[in-house]
């Protein structure tokens, strides 16, 4: 971690996991039935960073309007498995890449308004009943925004927040 007296912030991660025995619901190619089954064994391994600034003038009160905040985050991971042959409804169907951008804006009136694109995509798949076939997840990009307002001299926040806003249809764990 890294923080500066301006108002940038760098955070960075690097992790493994080492699974061994790792209980799972999987579907056969083939088969109708989930069951619960153990996975020998699957090592993960990944990183994360995410640059973060803030206005400095916006928490001294110097600009009533404008930007608060931006953070810019991401994330990579692999695996040592997949999940050929069957369908993995938990182990192997992760989040192999996440990219953030969050930023929030002060509006009149102590109001916030906060805004998340989320770009994700997801390892595997699921069965499509329709295509009697496995059916690997979409990468999908999704929309969020929050509207906040302050009252009774801070003690006080109520807000209204729409995850998803642009509607995109999407699975995120199959069937």
């Amino acid at each position: 971690r890294y923080k500066s007296a301006s108002g940038w912030n760098f955070e960075g991660a690097v992790f493994a996991r080492q699974g061994r025995n790792l209980i799972d619901w999987l579907q056969l190619a083939g088969e109708d039935t989930t069951r619960a089954s153990n996975l020998r064994a699957v090592d993960f391994s990944g990183a994360e960073a995410s640059v973060y600034w803030r206005n400095k003038s916006q928490q001294s009160g110097e600009d009533a309007f404008g930007l608060t905040y931006i953070r810019f985050g991401a994330m990579l991971m692999q695996a040592s498995e997949t999940s050929n042959g069957f369908t993995s409804n938990y182990v192997l169907d992760f989040l192999s890449e996440k990219v953030d951008v969050q930023c929030a804006f002060n509006l009149p009136a102590d109001a916030e308004l906060s805004l998340q694109i989320s770009h994700q995509n997801r390892l595997g798949g699921y069965n499509d009943p329709v295509e009697d076939a496995e059916v690997d997840y979409a990468p999908i990009t999704l929309l969020g925004l929050s509207l906040s307002k302050t009252f009774a001299e801070a003690n006080l926040q109520a807000y209204v927040r729409a995850d998803n806003a642009l509607d995109v249809q999407f699975v995120d764990i199959g069937n």
